[in-house]
């Protein structure tokens, strides 16, 4: 009887686990990233190709930017998706409130999905 609990409980944990690591729902931007994007002050792009950085404070073309953004979904990178990612991609990089954060674009074709 303590053989049958014990195989059990082990196949739900391994179940559990499975299903967390398949999880691959969309987020929207806001979801994305700890920094608030109404509280972005700079915003710096790098361009992977030119290994260029692109930095703006205008408020408008960060809200424009940002805009852009958020017409796109997210999706978390899980388990050993990283080696299939192409070797270059934009890194974005956000500040504001004495704070930054980034994020890591891959464009997915036509779906307009991002990785992050």
């Amino acid at each position: 009887m303590k053989k049958i609990g014990l195989v059990s409980g082990i196949l739900l944990i391994l179940l559990i686990t499975f299903v967390i690591q398949i999880e691959n729902r969309a987020y929207p931007l806001a979801e994305t990233l700890p920094i608030i994007p109404e509280n972005v002050t700079r915003l710096t792009l790098s361009e992977p190709v030119s290994n260029n950085y692109s930095t703006t404070t205008d408020e408008t073309e960060i809200q424009s930017f940002l805009n852009h953004l958020d017409q796109a979904v997210y999706r978390k990178i899980r388990g050993n998706n990283p080696s299939y990612l192409p070797k270059q991609a934009t890194t974005v990089y956000l500040e504001g409130n004495g704070k930054t954060d980034f994020i890591v674009i891959f464009d997915k074709s036509n779906d307009q999905s991002y990785c992050f």
